[in-house]
């Protein structure tokens, strides 16, 4: 079997649909102006947006992901402390 056959069976299979009412990670780290390491770890302390998993996935509700980022608190009830410039004096 040929290099190019190998390959192709692989990409033969289609990449799964998305509806663009979910967010990737990717997608909410951009929209929060954050890394996708920063969502990743207030993920795993529960001080995120909730999310589904679907296989290896974690996607957002963008309407969900509005909702919790204009409450101020995180799905466990903890207040969630935004960052403040101090004017000067």
């Amino acid at each position: 079997m040929s290099r190019n056959t190998k390959s192709s069976k692989r990409s033969s299979k289609p990449a799964p649909v998305i509806p663009s009412e979910l967010m990737t990670l990717d997608e909410v780290a951009h929209f929060c102006r954050i890394c996708t390491k920063s969502v990743q770890r207030r993920v795993d302390k529960g001080q995120f947006a909730p999310f589904r998993r679907i296989g290896r996935k974690m996607l957002w509700s963008r309407t969900q992901l509005m909702e919790w980022f204009t409450s101020g608190a995180s799905p466990t009830g903890i207040a969630v402390q935004r960052r403040t410039r101090r004017r000067a004096a």
